[in-house]
Formats: C-alpha cells, structure tokens, sequence
C-alpha cells in the first residue's frame, strides 16, 4: 500500500515538479537523489536511498556522462538489484534511452542526417576510446535486445535511430536488435515481453 519513489538525476533540479508531480500521481514519498561524481555513485550512504525504493525515475541530462560516472558503483548495483527485486523504473529522455540493453552512451552528438550518410562514421564510436563503438552494452542493460531514442519528432531523430540499429546490429552480431524511437508526450511501458504505448 506504500510506493517509494526515488528521482535520480546528474544535477540538482531547479524545482521539485517531479517529485511533486509524483506524489500527486499516489506516490507515499517522493525524493531527489542527486548522483554527480564516482565519488558519490560508491557513497553506501548516498545510495542506500535505494535500497528500500520501489520505483526509480531517471531525470534526463548526458546519458554519456552518466555511463562514465554511474557504471560499475554501487548506485548501479542498487539500480540493478531494484529490477531484480521487481521495482519499476523508467525515466524521461536520456533517462529513458540508457535503460535500453544498447545505448548510446559514447559522449559524442550527431543528427540523423551525419549518421544516416554513414553508419560507420566516427560520430558514432566512444569519445574516450574512439577505437570502440559508442553503443554500449554494459550499462544498465534493462530492457534486452531493444535500443531507445528520445525526442523522435521534435528533433528529427528518425533517421538517427535508424543508423545508430544498424550500427549495434553489426557491432553486436545480432540482427534481432529492436528500435524504439519516442515521440514527444510518449511514453511505453514495457513488462516482460509486452510493451503498452500511452
């Protein structure tokens, strides 16, 4: 009968609207975790804020930023052990797009129109280690065999998502690898195998 609900981001938000938002759609508690450094991704205090949460919403900002500073800590434990304990977690924008099995966390940015000229143009590989692909797949890996774009329509991401398939197909060896790309005030929830827009 109780649902606690942890908003995590990179930086602190100006208002509290998704918290409050939240709690206004029958959240019990509804709170900020700001998680902005290594540092404070291994903090047992800091993250502990998880361990008895029901749902995690991940604000958007730099999903690139967030594979570098999040991956492998005790935050992604605790993210993890929270999808294994049957939490929902979801979240907006680039929040949503790094809960994908594929993900486009390299660091670099690219229109639809680079990629769509060449899938194998650097644009897409990792901007720490230009040698790798920029699709990884050792981040949160929540939602197996998809890769998640955001913002389809409004910044004519269509394309982009397209060339960005393709490209995991052939890194990954895997032909099954499904697309999602979402539209503005869009959202899909996915259980299991079964996925329901709204």
């Amino acid at each position: 009968g109780k649902i606690k609900v942890v908003v995590l981001s990179l930086d602190r938000p100006d208002t509290n609207f998704m918290v409050d938002y939240l709690k206004s759609m029958g959240a019990t508690s509804s709170e900020n975790l700001v998680v902005d450094s290594k540092k404070a991704a291994n903090d047992p205090k800091l993250v502990k804020t998880l361990a008895d949460a029901d749902v995690l919403f991940i604000r958007g900002g730099n999903q690139a930023k967030a594979y570098q500073l999040w991956k492998d800590t005790k935050l992604h434990d605790e993210i993890k052990a929270l999808a294994d304990r049957g939490g929902a977690i979801g979240g907006t924008s680039s929040g949503s797009m790094g809960l994908s099995e594929y993900s486009m966390t390299g660091g670099l940015d690219f229109t639809s129109k680079e990629v769509l000229q060449d899938s194998h143009s650097p644009l897409l590989n990792d901007k720490v280690n230009p040698k790798v692909s920029g699709i990884h797949n050792d981040f949160l890996n929540l939602v197996p065999g998809v890769i998640v774009d955001t913002h389809c329509g409004e910044r004519a991401r269509l394309g982009r998502i397209l060339a960005v398939q393709a490209k995991a197909v052939e890194d990954y060896n895997n032909k099954k690898i499904m697309g999602i790309c979402l539209e503005e005030k869009t959202g899909v929830a996915i259980h299991g195998d079964k996925a329901e827009v709204f």
